[in-house]
């Protein structure tokens, strides 16, 4: 049995969070490859376990604060596999949202 590998090495990765609509996010290169991303966001209030709510997907929905910040990223769109750290990943900004929401410091 012959054993079909593929070439990771030329390949570009791009993270899902590129295709969300309500991000705006400006190209500061000529390849089109490196954006600013303006991401805006709410902190969550604390939890009231008595009114968790899920929405369509079947996601908990967070109660959120009404003050809003802004966060500016820079970062790549499409990298190769060892360079897939430079995008923007959704799974980073659930991990925030988690640390900000149990105050745990990481440094």
């Amino acid at each position: 049995m012959t054993e079909n590998k593929i070439d990771l090495s030329s390949l570009l990765f791009t993270s899902d969070i590129h295709l969300e609509e309500d991000i705006e996010r400006k190209s500061i290169s000529q390849s089109d490859l490196k954006h600013i991303s303006r991401i805006e966001f709410r902190l969550p209030n604390s939890i009231d376990y008595s009114k968790i709510s899920l929405d369509q997907d079947g996601d908990l929905v967070a109660d959120r604060a009404d003050k809003h910040y802004v966060l500016f990223i820079e970062h790549e769109t499409k990298t190769k596999l060892e360079k897939v750290g430079l995008q923007l990943w959704r799974s980073a900004f659930f991990l925030t949202d988690y640390f900000i929401f149990y105050q745990i410091q990481i440094i």
